[in-house]
Formats: structure tokens, C-alpha cells, sequence
């Protein structure tokens, strides 16, 4: 019985292990067609105004584009690529076991710890990215309307030489002529998704500070920071909290201290009318968007932390009101 027993136990550790090489094959870009990193990877326009993925252009499969201005991946319409040999991805396996065990190991053993952090004092902080680390810059993601499709703007993120990331480009406002897009000029960048072992996707928790801060040299235009929360169903992919990050030029730095309170829910972009407190331990990731003006654009990032004040009014937990509609209104 005790061979039969440890043999079981032998047998749900590896199963164990399969599922997580899996999960992390399935968040790894190289084998998951939909884990992409920019949007100019997903699609692209050809000539003819069709939008099809960039795996049919790059493996040259042969099926008909599908115009769709939400691109869904649909197995009857595209096949994913075969990486390499049988061989080559059970190496590949076992690169993953030998990079992550030691890191999924660490992670049990400080989950039997628990040993969690639940004093909270003023003057906490956190620092959330800092672009003098080497390395840092090219993690973060760049987009635009051009990588879409959908408008001319450009834009990069690169090092300044200063020990900072310089966020640069240009805004077009004009839309491409498509009979569809009416609106156009947008760029932005984006953090990187937190990740543990193998891969997996977690959420930034914030609940313990107050008040984003950054430092930043501008040139007097206005900005937007965006939070992508973690959501349940796709449906809510697109809302984000925002709030304006104003500058004002010139050759002196800038210090920049916002209440996480003060963010606003919005749905590409936009405020929305019922508004919701967001919640500081869902976080995935920060973003910031450059696109209510036209032409070039430079804005210089030291570093970006989080911040707990206990001198500031906490009287609400969220600025905004929160209106409730009875059915007898509607």
C-alpha cells in the first residue's frame, strides 16, 4: 500500500509539473499565437483595407482575410505555426522545469511562512519602476494607432543617457481613409505584466498606499495615466482608471503626487457616467497615453512609486459619487 501510495504521490507531482509546463508554453509568445506583446503583431493592414493576422503573413497561410475590427483568434480561420520538432519542445520543457522549480519552490515555502505585511505606517513607499536600472526601458511596451491600422502617429521609448526612459514620437490626427475610423491619434507605453513561476500572470497590489508619484520632465502637454485592472470576464477588458498627468515644460523636473482616489472608470478613454472605486489589489498594469494634441511629443520618466500619506484626506475612499438609478428612472 505504501508503494501504491507513494506512487501516487509521484504521479500528481508530475502531472503537477506538465500543467505548469503547459501554462507557461500557453503565456510564452513563442508557442501562443493570442500572448503577443504589441498590437503590430496581432494584425495588420494589407492593401485592400482586410485586416489579417501577421502569422498568416509571416507562415504565408493561405486563407481568406477577414475584415473584423475586433481580431479574435478562430481555429477555422487560422492554424497556429508548429515551432519545431517533437524533440526541440521536449528541450524546450525541460529548460522551463530547470529555470522555474527553483523559483515555484521558493514561492510554497514563503506561502507556509505567511508572513505578510499588515503594518502600515506613513511614509511607505514603494518604487514601481525605475528606468535607471539597466534593462528596464526595453521591457516596457510600446503602441499606436499605426500599429492597428487605425491612424499615422508614431512613437518609442528610449534611453535619454541620464539614467531615465524618454517617451517620444508624434501625433497624427488625421484618420485613415477607410470608411470606418473616424477619429485617430494616439500612442502609448506600457508596463510589463507581473509574473511568478512559469510564467503566470499576477496582480500588482496597491491597497496600501495613497498616492501615485512620479517624476518627470514635460513639455507643457497634457498626458493621461491609465491602470488596467484584472478582470473576470473579456467584456470589462477595455475599462481602465485614468487620470490626467499635466506638465509643464521647460528644463526643470517635476514632481507629480496623485491620489489613487482620484482616478476615474473608463472605457477606451472615456469617463463614464457610473463610476465605481477601483480596487488598489487588482492592479496589472500603468500606462501612459499621449493623444488629445497633434504633432511631436517628448516626455522624460526618472522613476514612478507608490506612496502612503496619512496626512491627506481620507475622509472618502473614492472622490467621485457614486449615483444609484432606481428602475422607476431609467
Amino acid at each position: 500500500m505504501d508503494v501504491i501510495a507513494r506512487s501516487r504521490s509521484r504521479l500528481s507531482i508530475s502531472m503537477r509539473l506538465v500543467n505548469l509546463i503547459l501554462l507557461s508554453r500557453k503565456n510564452n509568445p513563442k508557442y501562443n499565437t493570442n500572448s503577443l506583446c504589441t498590437w503590430s503583431q496581432c494584425r495588420q493592414i494589407l492593401r485592400n483595407n482586410q485586416r489579417v493576422t501577421n502569422n498568416q503573413v509571416r507562415y504565408n497561410i493561405n486563407k481568406t482575410p477577414y475584415a473584423s475590427d475586433i481580431n479574435l483568434w478562430d481555429p477555422k480561420k487560422e492554424t497556429p505555426p508548429h515551432e519545431g520538432t517533437f524533440l526541440e519542445e521536449v528541450i524546450d520543457g525541460f529548460d522551463i522545469l530547470k529555470k522555474n522549480i527553483p523559483v515555484y519552490k521558493q514561492e510554497i515555502i514563503d506561502k507556509f511562512k505567511c508572513d505578510i505585511d499588515i503594518h502600515y505606517e506613513h511614509g511607505d513607499y514603494e518604487y514601481f519602476e525605475q528606468f535607471s536600472i539597466p534593462g528596464r526601458v526595453d521591457k516596457w511596451v510600446v503602441s499606436s494607432d499605426s500599429d492597428t491600422g487605425n491612424g499615422k502617429s508614431t512613437a518609442k521609448l528610449i534611453h535619454s543617457g541620464r539614467n531615465t526612459a524618454l517617451f517620444k514620437g508624434h501625433i497624427d490626427k488625421t484618420p485613415v481613409q477607410d470608411g470606418v475610423t473616424e477619429r485617430a491619434g494616439f500612442c502609448s507605453i506600457r508596463s510589463p505584466i507581473k509574473t511568478k513561476s512559469f510564467e503566470r500572470p499576477i496582480s500588482h497590489d496597491w491597497s496600501r498606499y495613497t498616492h501615485i508619484c512620479l517624476n518627470v520632465r514635460g513639455d507643457g502637454r497634457n498626458y493621461m495615466l491609465l491602470m488596467h485592472m484584472e478582470r473576470y470576464f473579456d467584456i470589462n477588458a477595455l475599462d481602465m482608471y485614468g487620470y490626467p498627468l499635466y506638465t509643464r515644460g521647460g528644463p526643470y523636473w517635476q514632481f507629480v503626487k496623485i491620489p489613487l482616489s482620484h482616478f476615474l472608470l473608463t472605457f477606451k478613454g472615456r469617463a463614464q457616467t457610473k463610476q465605481w472605486p477601483m480596487n488598489l489589489a487588482k492592479v496589472k498594469s500603468l500606462c501612459i497615453g499621449a493623444g488629445d494634441f497633434g504633432g511631436n511629443f517628448e516626455l522624460e520618466i526618472d522613476y514612478i512609486a507608490l506612496l502612503r500619506d496619512d496626512t491627506a484626506d481620507h475622509s472618502l475612499d473614492f472622490k467621485y459619487e457614486l449615483y444609484r438609478k432606481e428602475p422607476s428612472d431609467l
